[in-house]
């Protein structure tokens, strides 16, 4: 991988493939024995590798040897039970590309033997349902909860853990949720009409006498338990973008490694590049 990627040392992505190539031969060598969870994950790098090749210098051709190549590989990690997301990536391709219309020369046949492959995203389809309908009815039940407050923002959790929510003395249906204080902050003109923070500030007065009371001018605190190492917890964060390649035109990315500055700056650029596209395909 780090030949792949070039991290701490020379980008070399023959030499990686040359490697994992190597490791899956050595099955048939007695003499070399290879756990089945290196071959796995090799024939997983091989998939996501000749996929990414796939597509020819002008961007509008596909090179169908390297799409079947991915196709096998993803195929071979599937069926020795290793579903990874690159695995995934490479069946939900191949299953769009046999629904779109056929092109002449083809041989479409290739792709009848990748069972497990089809069978994995089959299955990855159904558990996607099942979350999406359990989210949605976590989501009906306090939707302030599971949705940054400020308008515009777009960024949504997976859990009510996953943002941050003010602490503030106001009503519990109207109590807002933010993915930063940067939110918060935005927010503050509009929330500070049903907050009542200074109610907070007399009460902790009342029990600390040095306590500074906090004016209306400022937002009050957002609550502590979501604010300690909520992102190295693996709290997730959802946000939309859009992809008019797509069914739809958009696309969820749901992460928990990525800030929600980030993922809006993503956003923002993605919708930029989706509206120059829209632009040139009118011309």
């Amino acid at each position: 991988m780090r030949k792949w990627t070039g991290c701490g040392t020379t980008e070399d992505r023959e030499a990686a493939e040359r490697w994992w190539i190597r490791i899956l031969r050595a099955v048939d060598d007695p003499e070399c024995s290879v756990p089945r969870k290196v071959r796995v994950h090799a024939a997983s790098c091989l998939a996501a590798s000749q996929w990414e090749k796939r597509i020819v210098d002008d961007g509008d051709t596909w090179n169908v040897d390297c799409v079947s190549r991915a196709a096998f590989f993803a195929n071979e990690a599937i069926s020795y039970g290793f579903t990874s997301p690159s695995t995934l990536y490479v069946g939900a391709g191949i299953r769009r590309l046999l629904n779109t219309p056929r092109i002449p020369g083809v041989d479409y046949n290739r792709f009848d033997e990748f069972s497990f492959s089809f069978e994995a995203i089959a299955k990855r389809d159904e558990e996607v349902v099942e979350i999406a309908s359990r989210r949605e009815a976590k989501v009906s039940k306090a939707p302030n909860a599971y949705h940054c407050a400020t308008p515009g923002c777009g960024i949504e959790a997976t859990k009510k853990s996953g943002l941050l929510r003010c602490a503030g003395k106001c009503p519990a249906e109207l109590k807002p949720s933010y993915c930063s204080k940067e939110c918060q902050r935005a927010h503050w003109k509009d929330h500070r009409k049903v907050c009542n923070p200074d109610a907070r500030a007399k009460e902790e007065q009342s029990r600390h006498p040095n306590h500074r009371p906090r004016t209306s001018n400022s937002p009050p605190t957002l609550s502590s338990e979501n604010i300690t190492d909520r992102r190295t917890k693996g709290k997730e964060h959802i946000i939309k973008w859009p992809a008019p390649a797509l069914p739809g035109g958009k696309v969820k990315v749901t992460t928990n490694t990525c800030s929600p500055a980030f993922m809006k700056d993503v956003r923002d650029i993605a919708t930029n590049e989706a509206r120059t596209v829209v632009r040139r395909q009118a011309a």
